[in-house]
């Protein structure tokens, strides 16, 4: 999550919101509202995951979690999510 602050850094120019997102204490929940909340700000309306095969599944709570999570930023955010990645991620997605 934290490469979609910093891109949006980066491409702004005038934000710092990887910074701001950088804190240990702040919950899985708390970033994904951040997340939502720059989306609209900017009206992102395209992200794009690459190298979703390294998406470390256990670390996001499984697979569902994942997908959940992914769901919920398009759904509520109004913003299309494009996954690239290779076969190894296919399980997954089909599931």
């Amino acid at each position: 999550m934290l490469n979609f602050f910093k891109a949006v850094d980066n491409s702004t120019q005038s934000t710092s919101y990887e910074k701001e997102n950088n804190h240990h204490n702040l919950k899985i929940h708390d970033l994904e509202n951040n997340m939502k909340k720059v989306c609209m700000d900017h009206h992102i309306g395209l992200i794009v995951i690459d190298e979703l095969q390294n998406l470390s599944v256990a670390k996001a709570g499984g697979a569902k979690s994942a997908m959940q999570f992914f769901e919920s930023i398009a759904s509520e955010a109004f913003v299309s999510i494009v996954f690239i990645g290779t076969y190894g991620f296919f399980p997954v997605l089909s599931g």
